[in-house]
């Protein structure tokens, strides 16, 4: 079966958005208890997600091959969790409204908040580096 999503960077601005929303609610939530940057990142991968980050076409597809028990091998940990925190949600889903399809379950499921982010510390880190450098050069190239 071939991929034909692109995974998380389907979703990639609503995302940093959504890192940056963390970002500022972390920052501004504990302001005196902050370390720096990687303190910052493990606090963001305690917050909840306005979504899981994954289109509900690959979410599906993941749980057909998770119910075959053919996960793919290559999974990453934090993905992995995701994945089994939405089977979850779809089998509970499934027992109280039966009469709804399993790809509908799937895309309300994917779409509605997620518990957090599901993301590596450091890949937090590194899209948040990203995320504010960007907008500290677009704020430059604006007061030019």
């Amino acid at each position: 079966m071939t991929r034909k999503g692109k995974g998380i960077f389907e979703f990639s601005e609503e995302l940093d958005r959504a890192l940056l929303c963390a970002y500022r609610r972390v920052v501004s939530t504990y302001p005196y208890e902050i370390k720096g940057m990687r303190h910052i990142a493990h606090l963001i991968k305690g917050e909840s997600a306005p979504r899981f980050f994954v289109s509900p076409e690959r979410a599906r597809q993941v749980m057909y091959m998770m119910k075959r028990g053919k996960l793919p091998s290559k999974t990453l940990k934090e993905r992995r969790k995701m994945y089994d925190e939405i089977g979850r949600r779809v089998t509970m889903m499934q027992s109280c409204h039966p009469e709804k399809s399993f790809t509908k379950i799937v895309e309300l499921i994917v779409e509605n908040p997620a518990p957090s982010f599901y993301m590596t510390e450091q890949s937090i880190l590194k899209r948040l580096y990203r995320i504010i450098h960007h907008n500290v050069y677009r704020n430059q190239q604006r007061n030019k």
